[in-house]
């Protein structure tokens, strides 16, 4: 691990009982900038650096999920395109003026995956865009793979873009050191 930087590994036992069903085990280093979020019963992990005047809004996140793969055998992208769709119409009811803008292929821990790229704002507050990339990730044969999703606010340094979110500056590392355990 690099100096200042954290390594999170995915234990079940540690997990809420309704993600356990889910597991899957993994682990990522993130810098110590970013601060591990309390458990959902969403994502098996979310890491965040805060941003704005009191470090109280987001600069950057990123969050590991769960993703369903039927049948388990298979990998193409008409299944990852089926549930980037699916993950889209969920983000689109969290993010206000949600706009997916183009996918594009790419290797997480070695496994072939997918991202759909997007850009959003806050309601309250237009004029702070997000720009994210949500990842659909399928080790082969298993039926439990992740979904990932990363995201940067105007509050960023790094990303300025959605093709950034997992690219470049510290989630571009986060994204490199994910592996499958």
């Amino acid at each position: 691990t690099k100096e200042g930087w954290v390594t999170y590994t995915n234990v079940k036992a540690q997990l809420p009982a309704k993600l356990q069903t889910n597991f899957v085990a993994f682990s990522f280093e993130y810098p110590k900038t970013f601060k591990l979020q309390p458990a959902s019963q969403v994502n098996f992990v979310k890491v965040e650096k805060g941003g704005g005047n009191n470090n109280d809004s987001t600069a950057e996140n990123f969050a590991v999920g769960s993703a369903w793969f039927e049948p388990p055998n298979v990998q193409n992208d008409a299944l990852y395109d089926k549930l980037l769709d699916q993950l889209g119409q969920q983000l689109s009811g969290t993010f206000h003026n949600y706009t997916e803008t183009t996918r594009v292929p790419l290797t997480v821990g070695g496994v072939q995956s997918r991202a759909a790229l997007f850009h959003a704002d806050f309601k309250e507050l237009p004029s702070v865009k997000i720009f994210g990339k949500v990842i659909v990730v399928h080790p082969p044969g298993k039926r439990n793979g992740v979904s990932i999703l990363i995201l940067g606010t105007s509050y960023s340094h790094d990303i300025k873009s959605p093709a950034d979110a997992g690219s470049t500056g510290d989630t571009g590392e986060i994204l490199r050191s994910f592996r499958f355990l």
